[in-house]
């Protein structure tokens, strides 16, 4: 049973959203769900990107029914959403930089900033869902926002790294920040104007790529979750006890239900991370290049990082609001959900 995810505010944050696909609704089909609008949304998505049309030039999801209708009819296999908690979303392939990434998207206004999810060091697009909670969809539903997220190459279904051990540099995150994450969100302009200007959420690596982005492009927010700004002992010796795990079998096993090349996944996490060229990683410089709304957050009983990660980054950009919260790890949205989702949607409402 997926847990009651209360937060912010929710109809406040999700009235413009609901107000437009309900007038859009009634205009195209008087007495067609709320449920089967989300749905045609969630389809227009998907056939504009089959057709190349710009989806939000008239407006937010105008003629989404009637579109989908018409080019269903035209297609010999019309997309289908994937539904998960309410909201609707799609997935496809996309090439960045001359790499296959596994993309997911999520339905929601596009008067908003969307949402950019940023999965940790061993994460997936599928690995966001744990203990029965969507983490993506709940947000965006909770936010009324557009959501996109997307597993890191070597990761989920994206394109396997080469084989063999050592495959990434010690600037892994600042090639992800500065190279993949613009030139995705360069693409997905053409559907969604607002990725020019996207609202960050990262985990643990994704939170730093998050950090790094934020230093040197415009975003409307960024929400960074244990992230990791430089190496401490305490990473190091947990990034080896998980070697250790996942040689037993145990680990292996969990993660291949969500990596195609579960070993391409773990080891080139696992051995930059470990690598005497890493221990030098440090961004503290970089985040004072960041001016966008900040929130922060870590649990206090994280076994990858100390509070000092939380303190640096707000040395170096005053403005960050954070939230440190007991009985949690390493992964808020799964060890505090609640809490979690609360403190993103009310720091995210009113920043468009």
């Amino acid at each position: 049973m997926q847990p009651a995810l209360a937060c912010h505010d929710v109809r406040g944050n999700r009235a413009r959203v609901t107000e437009a696909i309900d007038a859009d609704t009634n205009r195209l089909q008087p007495g067609l769900s709320r449920q089967a609008a989300h749905a045609a949304s969630a389809d227009r998505l998907a056939l504009a990107r089959l057709h190349g049309q710009n989806i939000y030039a008239n407006g937010l999801f105008q003629d989404s029914y009637h579109a989908y209708q018409s080019a269903a009819v035209q297609t010999s296999c019309p997309v289908q959403p994937t539904v998960r908690s309410g909201y609707h979303a799609y997935m496809e392939s996309m090439d960045i930089n001359g790499t296959q990434l596994e993309v997911r998207q999520i339905a929601g206004s596009p008067l908003l900033a969307p949402l950019v999810f940023l999965h940790e060091g061993l994460g997936s697009v599928s690995l966001w869902t744990q203990r029965g909670v969507d983490w993506p969809a709940a947000v965006c539903e909770a936010t009324g926002r557009l959501g996109v997220v997307y597993s890191r190459r070597g990761y989920g279904e994206s394109e396997p790294v080469p084989a063999g051990r050592n495959i990434l540099k010690a600037d892994y995150m600042h090639a992800e920040a500065f190279e993949v994450l613009p030139a995705l969100l360069s693409q997905l302009q053409a559907i969604h104007p607002g990725c020019a200007r996207p609202a960050l959420l990262g985990h643990s690596d994704g939170a730093t790529i998050a950090l790094l982005y934020a230093s040197r492009y415009p975003v409307a927010a960024c929400v960074a979750m244990a992230p990791h700004v430089m190496v401490e002992d305490v990473a190091v010796q947990a990034i080896a006890q998980a070697a250790s795990a996942f040689e037993a079998g145990g680990l292996r096993d969990r993660l291949a239900r969500h990596h195609a090349d579960v070993d391409g996944a773990f080891w080139q996490w696992n051995d930059v991370w470990l690598s005497p060229a890493f221990r030098g990683f440090d961004i503290r410089a970089n985040c004072a290049g960041i001016t966008a709304p900040l929130l922060l957050i870590q649990g206090l009983d994280d076994e990858y990082g100390t509070m000092q990660q939380l303190d640096e980054v707000a040395r170096a950009a005053p403005q960050a609001r954070q939230l440190r919260l007991p009985a949690c790890g390493h992964s808020p949205q799964r060890d505090q959900p609640q809490k979690t989702l609360e403190a993103v949607a009310g720091f995210l409402a009113g920043l468009d």
